[in-house]
Protein backbone atom coordinates (compact mmCIF):
# COMPACT_ATOMS: atom_id res chain seq x y z
CA UNK A 1 0.00 0.00 0.00
CA UNK A 2 3.07 2.14 0.24
CA UNK A 3 3.85 2.73 -3.23
CA UNK A 4 0.15 3.18 -4.03
CA UNK A 5 -0.16 5.75 -1.70
CA UNK A 6 3.12 7.49 -3.71
CA UNK A 7 1.77 6.92 -6.58
CA UNK A 8 -1.19 8.52 -5.88
CA UNK A 9 0.71 11.51 -4.69
CA UNK A 10 2.18 11.83 -7.90
CA UNK A 11 -1.02 11.24 -10.31
CA UNK A 12 -2.61 13.92 -7.86
CA UNK A 13 -0.04 16.02 -8.52
CA UNK A 14 -0.06 15.65 -12.29
CA UNK A 15 -3.81 15.89 -12.35
CA UNK A 16 -3.45 19.37 -10.88
CA UNK A 17 -0.74 20.71 -13.01
CA UNK A 18 -2.96 19.85 -15.93
CA UNK A 19 -5.24 23.02 -16.55
CA UNK A 20 -7.73 20.89 -18.81
CA UNK A 21 -8.48 18.27 -16.19
CA UNK A 22 -9.36 21.02 -13.45
CA UNK A 23 -11.08 22.97 -15.24
CA UNK A 24 -13.15 20.10 -16.28
CA UNK A 25 -13.17 18.31 -13.02
CA UNK A 26 -14.37 21.14 -11.00
CA UNK A 27 -15.03 24.14 -13.01
CA UNK A 28 -17.31 23.03 -15.79
CA UNK A 29 -19.65 21.06 -13.41
CA UNK A 30 -20.29 24.18 -11.59
CA UNK A 31 -21.11 26.08 -15.17
CA UNK A 32 -23.25 23.21 -16.09
CA UNK A 33 -25.48 23.33 -12.74
CA UNK A 34 -25.61 27.21 -13.01
CA UNK A 35 -26.99 27.21 -16.63
CA UNK A 36 -29.29 24.13 -16.54
CA UNK A 37 -30.36 25.61 -13.03
CA UNK A 38 -30.34 29.07 -14.54
CA UNK A 39 -32.60 28.06 -17.77
CA UNK A 40 -34.99 24.95 -16.53
CA UNK A 41 -35.33 26.29 -12.63
CA UNK A 42 -35.72 29.85 -12.88
CA UNK A 43 -39.02 30.49 -11.85
CA UNK A 44 -40.36 32.27 -14.45
CA UNK A 45 -43.13 31.19 -16.68
CA UNK A 46 -42.23 30.68 -20.20
CA UNK A 47 -43.03 32.57 -22.88
CA UNK A 48 -43.98 31.81 -26.61
CA UNK A 49 -44.42 34.04 -29.36
CA UNK A 50 -46.71 33.26 -31.59
CA UNK A 51 -47.55 35.59 -35.18
CA UNK A 52 -50.99 36.00 -36.13
CA UNK A 53 -52.65 36.64 -39.44
CA UNK A 54 -56.26 37.70 -38.61
CA UNK A 55 -57.66 37.25 -42.45
CA UNK A 56 -61.51 37.26 -41.10
CA UNK A 57 -62.13 41.47 -41.79
CA UNK A 58 -64.96 43.58 -42.55
CA UNK A 59 -64.76 46.60 -44.49
CA UNK A 60 -60.95 46.85 -43.45
CA UNK A 61 -61.73 46.05 -39.97
CA UNK A 62 -61.31 42.53 -38.12
CA UNK A 63 -64.37 40.76 -37.23
CA UNK A 64 -66.01 40.93 -33.33
CA UNK A 65 -65.56 37.48 -32.68
CA UNK A 66 -62.14 37.06 -34.25
CA UNK A 67 -60.91 40.29 -32.63
CA UNK A 68 -61.78 38.72 -29.14
CA UNK A 69 -60.13 35.66 -30.12
CA UNK A 70 -56.94 37.64 -30.83
CA UNK A 71 -57.64 39.83 -27.42
CA UNK A 72 -57.97 36.44 -25.09
CA UNK A 73 -54.41 35.05 -26.63
CA UNK A 74 -53.10 38.72 -26.03
CA UNK A 75 -54.08 38.50 -22.47
CA UNK A 76 -51.95 35.36 -22.07
CA UNK A 77 -48.97 35.16 -19.80
CA UNK A 78 -47.36 32.87 -21.81
CA UNK A 79 -48.31 33.61 -25.30
CA UNK A 80 -46.59 36.35 -26.92
CA UNK A 81 -49.04 37.74 -29.72
CA UNK A 82 -47.58 40.06 -32.83
CA UNK A 83 -49.38 40.47 -35.70
CA UNK A 84 -49.06 39.91 -39.51
CA UNK A 85 -51.09 41.76 -42.18
CA UNK A 86 -54.49 40.42 -43.39
CA UNK A 87 -54.29 38.81 -47.20
CA UNK A 88 -50.52 38.43 -46.69
CA UNK A 89 -48.81 35.15 -48.41
CA UNK A 90 -47.23 33.90 -45.04
CA UNK A 91 -44.85 31.19 -46.68
CA UNK A 92 -43.08 34.73 -48.30
CA UNK A 93 -43.50 36.83 -45.17
CA UNK A 94 -42.09 33.81 -42.99
CA UNK A 95 -38.93 33.80 -45.27
CA UNK A 96 -38.26 37.60 -45.54
CA UNK A 97 -39.34 38.39 -42.06
CA UNK A 98 -36.02 38.45 -39.26
CA UNK A 99 -37.61 36.88 -36.19
CA UNK A 100 -35.90 35.68 -33.18
CA UNK A 101 -36.35 32.18 -32.18
CA UNK A 102 -39.01 29.47 -33.62
CA UNK A 103 -41.64 31.04 -36.10
CA UNK A 104 -44.54 29.85 -34.92
CA UNK A 105 -48.17 31.44 -37.48
CA UNK A 106 -51.65 31.20 -36.56
CA UNK A 107 -53.78 32.11 -39.43
CA UNK A 108 -57.48 33.16 -38.54
CA UNK A 109 -59.67 32.77 -41.63
CA UNK A 110 -61.65 34.46 -43.25
CA UNK A 111 -65.62 33.66 -42.62
CA UNK A 112 -64.45 32.92 -39.28
CA UNK A 113 -67.15 34.83 -37.58
CA UNK A 114 -69.99 33.46 -39.28
CA UNK A 115 -68.86 29.81 -39.11
CA UNK A 116 -68.50 30.29 -35.41
CA UNK A 117 -71.44 32.21 -35.19
CA UNK A 118 -73.72 29.40 -36.60
CA UNK A 119 -71.63 26.01 -35.06
CA UNK A 120 -72.66 28.25 -31.75
CA UNK A 121 -76.12 28.57 -32.63
CA UNK A 122 -76.08 24.43 -33.99
CA UNK A 123 -74.72 23.81 -30.78
CA UNK A 124 -77.34 25.97 -28.62
CA UNK A 125 -79.86 24.45 -31.19
CA UNK A 126 -79.15 20.67 -30.43
CA UNK A 127 -79.07 21.03 -26.84
CA UNK A 128 -82.41 22.61 -26.93
CA UNK A 129 -83.62 19.61 -28.72
CA UNK A 130 -82.43 17.10 -26.51
CA UNK A 131 -83.86 19.54 -24.02
CA UNK A 132 -87.68 18.84 -25.21
CA UNK A 133 -86.57 15.08 -26.33
CA UNK A 134 -86.34 14.39 -22.84
CA UNK A 135 -89.56 16.12 -21.57
CA UNK A 136 -91.57 13.44 -23.07
CA UNK A 137 -95.37 12.68 -22.79
CA UNK A 138 -95.03 16.93 -20.90
CA UNK A 139 -95.33 18.16 -24.78
CA UNK A 140 -97.95 17.40 -27.16
CA UNK A 141 -97.62 16.81 -30.99
CA UNK A 142 -98.43 20.65 -32.13
CA UNK A 143 -96.36 22.49 -29.53
CA UNK A 144 -93.52 19.25 -30.22
CA UNK A 145 -93.76 20.66 -34.11
CA UNK A 146 -94.36 23.95 -33.26
CA UNK A 147 -90.71 24.37 -31.21
CA UNK A 148 -88.80 22.21 -33.94
CA UNK A 149 -90.02 24.68 -36.74
CA UNK A 150 -88.96 27.70 -34.80
CA UNK A 151 -85.36 25.44 -33.70
CA UNK A 152 -85.06 24.75 -37.73
CA UNK A 153 -85.59 28.07 -38.42
CA UNK A 154 -83.75 29.80 -35.80
CA UNK A 155 -80.33 27.38 -36.70
CA UNK A 156 -80.28 28.72 -40.68
CA UNK A 157 -77.90 31.17 -41.26
CA UNK A 158 -75.25 32.07 -43.85
CA UNK A 159 -72.35 30.14 -41.82
CA UNK A 160 -72.86 26.93 -43.26
CA UNK A 161 -72.35 23.78 -41.55
CA UNK A 162 -68.62 23.72 -41.45
CA UNK A 163 -66.64 25.33 -38.43
CA UNK A 164 -64.15 27.94 -38.14
CA UNK A 165 -60.96 27.42 -39.69
CA UNK A 166 -57.51 28.47 -37.81
CA UNK A 167 -54.36 26.95 -38.91
CA UNK A 168 -51.39 26.85 -37.07
CA UNK A 169 -47.71 26.77 -38.87
CA UNK A 170 -44.55 25.56 -37.14
CA UNK A 171 -41.03 24.92 -38.60
CA UNK A 172 -40.32 21.25 -38.65
CA UNK A 173 -37.39 21.87 -35.95
CA UNK A 174 -39.37 23.46 -33.09
CA UNK A 175 -39.32 21.42 -30.43
CA UNK A 176 -42.09 23.63 -28.37
CA UNK A 177 -44.47 23.36 -31.14
CA UNK A 178 -46.76 20.56 -29.50
CA UNK A 179 -46.70 22.72 -25.78
CA UNK A 180 -47.88 26.15 -27.72
CA UNK A 181 -50.71 23.49 -29.89
CA UNK A 182 -51.93 22.40 -26.79
CA UNK A 183 -51.73 26.18 -24.92
CA UNK A 184 -53.88 27.47 -28.34
CA UNK A 185 -56.50 24.83 -27.91
CA UNK A 186 -57.20 25.55 -24.41
CA UNK A 187 -57.62 29.29 -25.33
CA UNK A 188 -60.08 28.08 -28.46
CA UNK A 189 -61.62 25.60 -26.49
CA UNK A 190 -62.47 28.46 -23.73
CA UNK A 191 -63.59 30.55 -26.80
CA UNK A 192 -65.83 27.96 -27.93
CA UNK A 193 -67.31 27.52 -24.43
CA UNK A 194 -67.71 31.45 -24.45
CA UNK A 195 -69.63 31.52 -27.96
CA UNK A 196 -72.01 28.70 -27.23
CA UNK A 197 -72.91 29.94 -24.10
CA UNK A 198 -71.45 28.08 -21.70
CA UNK A 199 -70.37 30.07 -18.98
CA UNK A 200 -69.41 27.36 -16.12
CA UNK A 201 -67.24 24.85 -17.42
CA UNK A 202 -68.53 21.27 -16.18
CA UNK A 203 -65.19 19.95 -15.25
CA UNK A 204 -62.19 21.77 -14.53
CA UNK A 205 -58.76 20.79 -14.32
CA UNK A 206 -56.20 22.00 -11.35
CA UNK A 207 -52.32 21.71 -11.02
CA UNK A 208 -50.31 20.65 -7.97
CA UNK A 209 -47.47 18.78 -7.71
CA UNK A 210 -46.35 15.23 -6.18
CA UNK A 211 -43.42 14.68 -3.92
CA UNK A 212 -41.97 17.14 -1.51
CA UNK A 213 -43.17 20.36 -1.80
CA UNK A 214 -39.93 21.80 -0.21
CA UNK A 215 -37.78 20.45 -3.67
CA UNK A 216 -37.41 22.81 -6.66
CA UNK A 217 -36.68 21.70 -10.20
CA UNK A 218 -33.14 22.08 -9.67
CA UNK A 219 -33.26 19.66 -6.88
CA UNK A 220 -34.65 16.81 -9.49
CA UNK A 221 -32.41 17.23 -12.07
CA UNK A 222 -28.66 17.89 -9.74
CA UNK A 223 -28.33 13.86 -9.81
CA UNK A 224 -28.32 13.59 -12.97
CA UNK A 225 -25.98 16.36 -13.64
CA UNK A 226 -23.83 14.87 -10.73
CA UNK A 227 -23.58 11.57 -12.93
CA UNK A 228 -23.29 13.30 -16.15
CA UNK A 229 -19.68 15.08 -14.53
CA UNK A 230 -18.09 11.65 -13.16
CA UNK A 231 -19.10 10.39 -16.61
CA UNK A 232 -17.30 12.76 -17.94
CA UNK A 233 -13.72 12.90 -15.84
CA UNK A 234 -14.12 9.03 -15.95
CA UNK A 235 -14.39 8.42 -19.75
CA UNK A 236 -13.45 11.69 -20.98
CA UNK A 237 -10.57 13.22 -19.10
CA UNK A 238 -8.69 9.68 -17.62
CA UNK A 239 -7.69 7.76 -20.52
CA UNK A 240 -5.98 10.96 -21.83
CA UNK A 241 -4.45 11.41 -18.85
CA UNK A 242 -3.56 7.64 -18.68
CA UNK A 243 -2.56 7.64 -22.22
CA UNK A 244 0.00 10.26 -21.75
CA UNK A 245 1.39 8.11 -19.43
CA UNK A 246 2.28 6.26 -21.53
CA UNK A 247 3.01 8.37 -24.49
CA UNK A 248 5.51 10.61 -22.36
CA UNK A 249 7.56 7.28 -21.04
CA UNK A 250 6.21 7.42 -17.69
CA UNK A 251 5.05 3.32 -17.48
CA UNK A 252 8.59 2.86 -19.25
CA UNK A 253 10.08 3.91 -15.95
CA UNK A 254 8.10 2.55 -13.62
CA UNK A 255 8.23 -0.60 -15.22
CA UNK A 256 12.05 -1.18 -13.89
CA UNK A 257 10.60 -0.30 -10.47
CA UNK A 258 9.24 -3.06 -7.97
CA UNK A 259 5.67 -1.11 -8.89
CA UNK A 260 2.93 -3.32 -9.71
CA UNK A 261 0.20 -3.20 -12.27
CA UNK A 262 -2.51 -3.20 -9.84
CA UNK A 263 -1.12 -0.91 -7.85
CA UNK A 264 -0.80 1.68 -10.33
CA UNK A 265 -4.36 0.91 -11.02
CA UNK A 266 -5.65 1.85 -7.74
CA UNK A 267 -4.09 4.60 -7.63
CA UNK A 268 -6.11 6.03 -10.37
CA UNK A 269 -9.03 5.00 -9.06
CA UNK A 270 -8.90 6.37 -5.47
CA UNK A 271 -7.73 9.95 -7.21
CA UNK A 272 -11.16 9.15 -9.28
CA UNK A 273 -13.22 8.02 -6.11
CA UNK A 274 -12.01 10.71 -4.09
CA UNK A 275 -12.74 13.50 -6.97
CA UNK A 276 -15.68 12.20 -7.53
CA UNK A 277 -16.85 13.31 -4.09
CA UNK A 278 -15.23 16.15 -4.07
CA UNK A 279 -17.12 17.51 -6.90
CA UNK A 280 -20.94 16.04 -6.42
CA UNK A 281 -20.08 18.24 -2.53
CA UNK A 282 -18.87 21.32 -5.24
CA UNK A 283 -21.85 21.43 -6.99
CA UNK A 284 -24.24 20.28 -3.55
CA UNK A 285 -22.98 23.74 -2.25
CA UNK A 286 -23.04 25.92 -4.80
CA UNK A 287 -26.74 24.79 -5.71
CA UNK A 288 -27.15 25.33 -1.87
CA UNK A 289 -25.77 28.62 -2.23
CA UNK A 290 -27.16 29.99 -5.44
CA UNK A 291 -30.27 28.00 -5.56
CA UNK A 292 -31.22 26.25 -2.02
CA UNK A 293 -31.25 23.14 -3.20
CA UNK A 294 -31.87 20.83 -0.12
CA UNK A 295 -31.14 17.24 -1.68
CA UNK A 296 -28.46 15.00 0.21
CA UNK A 297 -26.74 12.16 -0.65
CA UNK A 298 -27.41 9.63 1.98
CA UNK A 299 -24.98 6.53 2.92
CA UNK A 300 -26.59 4.43 0.19
CA UNK A 301 -26.62 7.22 -2.41
CA UNK A 302 -22.91 7.72 -1.94
CA UNK A 303 -21.83 4.18 -2.41
CA UNK A 304 -23.84 3.96 -5.80
CA UNK A 305 -22.06 6.74 -6.27
CA UNK A 306 -18.51 5.75 -5.39
CA UNK A 307 -19.71 2.33 -7.71
CA UNK A 308 -20.68 4.13 -10.34
CA UNK A 309 -17.39 5.62 -10.33
CA UNK A 310 -15.66 2.73 -10.31
CA UNK A 311 -17.31 1.37 -13.16
CA UNK A 312 -16.76 4.36 -15.35
CA UNK A 313 -13.27 4.82 -14.30
CA UNK A 314 -12.16 1.41 -14.91
CA UNK A 315 -13.70 2.16 -18.96
CA UNK A 316 -11.29 5.14 -18.76
CA UNK A 317 -9.12 3.14 -18.01
CA UNK A 318 -9.14 0.57 -20.48
CA UNK A 319 -9.39 3.37 -23.01
CA UNK A 320 -6.49 4.63 -21.69
CA UNK A 321 -4.42 1.77 -21.73
CA UNK A 322 -5.21 0.23 -25.11
CA UNK A 323 -4.53 3.69 -26.82
CA UNK A 324 -1.05 5.14 -26.72
CA UNK A 325 -1.93 8.29 -28.29
CA UNK A 326 -3.80 10.81 -25.83
CA UNK A 327 -5.65 12.40 -29.29
CA UNK A 328 -6.62 9.23 -30.09
CA UNK A 329 -7.96 8.50 -26.30
CA UNK A 330 -9.64 11.72 -26.14
CA UNK A 331 -11.18 11.03 -29.27
CA UNK A 332 -12.40 7.57 -28.13
CA UNK A 333 -13.61 9.09 -24.96
CA UNK A 334 -15.91 11.88 -26.55
CA UNK A 335 -17.05 9.29 -29.12
CA UNK A 336 -18.21 7.21 -26.64
CA UNK A 337 -19.70 9.68 -23.75
CA UNK A 338 -21.34 12.35 -25.88
CA UNK A 339 -23.81 9.58 -27.36
CA UNK A 340 -24.51 7.85 -23.80
CA UNK A 341 -24.35 11.42 -22.53
CA UNK A 342 -27.82 12.60 -24.65
CA UNK A 343 -29.50 8.94 -24.54
CA UNK A 344 -29.47 8.11 -21.13
CA UNK A 345 -32.40 11.10 -20.45
CA UNK A 346 -29.67 13.28 -18.46
CA UNK A 347 -30.50 16.19 -20.11
CA UNK A 348 -33.80 15.56 -20.99
CA UNK A 349 -36.52 13.19 -20.21
CA UNK A 350 -36.87 9.91 -22.47
CA UNK A 351 -40.43 10.35 -22.99
CA UNK A 352 -39.23 13.04 -25.53
CA UNK A 353 -37.34 10.69 -28.01
CA UNK A 354 -38.62 7.33 -29.81
CA UNK A 355 -39.52 4.51 -28.65
CA UNK A 356 -36.41 2.78 -29.73
CA UNK A 357 -34.39 5.24 -28.17
CA UNK A 358 -36.20 5.18 -25.06
CA UNK A 359 -35.23 1.28 -25.05
CA UNK A 360 -31.57 1.98 -25.74
CA UNK A 361 -31.36 4.37 -23.08
CA UNK A 362 -32.80 2.53 -20.25
CA UNK A 363 -29.71 -0.34 -20.86
CA UNK A 364 -27.43 2.35 -20.71
CA UNK A 365 -25.69 2.46 -16.84
CA UNK A 366 -25.65 5.97 -16.96
CA UNK A 367 -29.32 6.11 -16.59
CA UNK A 368 -29.25 3.61 -13.71
CA UNK A 369 -26.79 5.84 -12.14
CA UNK A 370 -28.82 9.27 -12.48
CA UNK A 371 -31.77 7.27 -11.96
CA UNK A 372 -30.53 5.62 -8.89
CA UNK A 373 -29.36 8.86 -7.62
CA UNK A 374 -32.60 10.60 -8.38
CA UNK A 375 -34.77 7.25 -6.73
CA UNK A 376 -32.54 7.77 -3.39
CA UNK A 377 -32.01 11.81 -3.06
CA UNK A 378 -35.70 12.93 -4.37
CA UNK A 379 -38.11 10.36 -4.01
CA UNK A 380 -37.01 9.06 -1.42
CA UNK A 381 -36.89 5.09 -2.45
CA UNK A 382 -34.95 2.70 -3.29
CA UNK A 383 -36.94 1.15 -5.90
CA UNK A 384 -34.91 0.73 -9.50
CA UNK A 385 -31.86 0.98 -6.95
CA UNK A 386 -30.29 -2.47 -7.39
CA UNK A 387 -30.65 -2.89 -10.63
CA UNK A 388 -28.55 0.14 -10.93
CA UNK A 389 -25.92 -1.66 -8.60
CA UNK A 390 -25.60 -4.43 -10.33
CA UNK A 391 -25.62 -2.61 -13.54
CA UNK A 392 -22.94 -0.46 -12.38
CA UNK A 393 -21.06 -3.19 -10.25
CA UNK A 394 -21.31 -5.22 -13.39
CA UNK A 395 -19.53 -2.61 -15.49
CA UNK A 396 -16.54 -2.13 -12.48
CA UNK A 397 -15.61 -5.69 -13.01
CA UNK A 398 -15.83 -6.29 -16.65
CA UNK A 399 -13.61 -3.37 -17.47
CA UNK A 400 -11.50 -3.46 -14.70
CA UNK A 401 -10.22 -6.79 -15.51
CA UNK A 402 -10.36 -5.49 -18.89
CA UNK A 403 -7.82 -2.67 -17.95
CA UNK A 404 -5.32 -4.89 -15.66
CA UNK A 405 -5.15 -6.89 -18.90
CA UNK A 406 -4.61 -4.35 -21.29
CA UNK A 407 -2.34 -1.73 -19.72
CA UNK A 408 1.13 -2.06 -20.53
CA UNK A 409 3.80 -3.03 -18.08
CA UNK A 410 6.21 -5.57 -18.11
CA UNK A 411 5.86 -5.71 -21.96
CA UNK A 412 8.35 -2.30 -22.04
Amino acid sequence: MRRVFAVLGGVSRHWLRSREAVFFSLVFPVVLLLIFSSVFAGGGAAEFTVYVQNNDVDDGQPTELSATLVESLEASDVIDVRRIEAGRDVEEWAAAADTEGSTRILVIHDGFADRASAMGQRARTNVTRRTVAGLGPALNDSSRAAIDAALTAQQGGSGGSQPARLTFLTAPDDSSAAAVRGILQQYVASFNDRVTGVTDSPATVESGSVGDERLRAVDYFLPALVAAVIMINTVITLPTMVSRFGDDGTLKRLAATPLRRWEWLAAHLIVQLALSLVVTALMLLVGRLVFDVTVLPGPIAILLLLVGTLGFASLGLTIGGILSDPDAASTVGNVIAFPVLFLSGTFWQLELMPQFLQTVGTALPLYHLHHGLRQLMVVGTTEGVPLAFAMLGGLAVVFLATAIRTTRWRDF
